[in-house]
């Protein structure tokens, strides 16, 4: 990549001064950054887990709109790349990895709050 698409692509996954990475929800937030030659995407969001027999069940459902969200945002860096710098870049991923955090411990029976945390790390070719 040159300078320049790297200062494109570093002001795409901007989210200082104003630029807010909550647009869609308050209680979700994707935002990126340049790691070497890598795109790292983050995705935190705040998930109720209701019962203990169906925790697993939400979780999985928790995991796969996650992995629809970030790989929509990074259909849409492409797409801003590539017309703002006049090039082909495609963004291979290269590892996706998730992590659910509980907030709050509860009886059994009782929701508890808890953070769902979804990283999604990209190459371009």
């Amino acid at each position: 990549m040159t300078l320049d698409e790297i200062n494109v692509l570093g002001n795409l996954l901007n989210t200082t001064f104003g630029r807010s990475s909550t647009v869609v929800s308050p209680t979700e937030s994707i935002t990126g950054s340049l790691d070497g030659d890598l795109i790292v995407l983050k995705l935190v969001t705040v998930m109720r887990l209701f019962d203990r027999t169906t925790h697993r069940r939400q979780v999985d459902m928790e995991r796969e709109m996650s992995k629809k969200k970030l790989l929509a945002h990074v259909k849409n860096i492409e797409e801003a790349l590539n017309k703002q710098c006049g090039c082909n870049y495609k963004l291979k991923e290269i590892d996706c990895s998730d992590f659910v955090q509980p907030v709050v411990f509860r009886p059994d029976g009782v929701p508890s709050d808890t953070i769902f945390r979804m990283t999604l790390v990209c190459e371009p070719k």
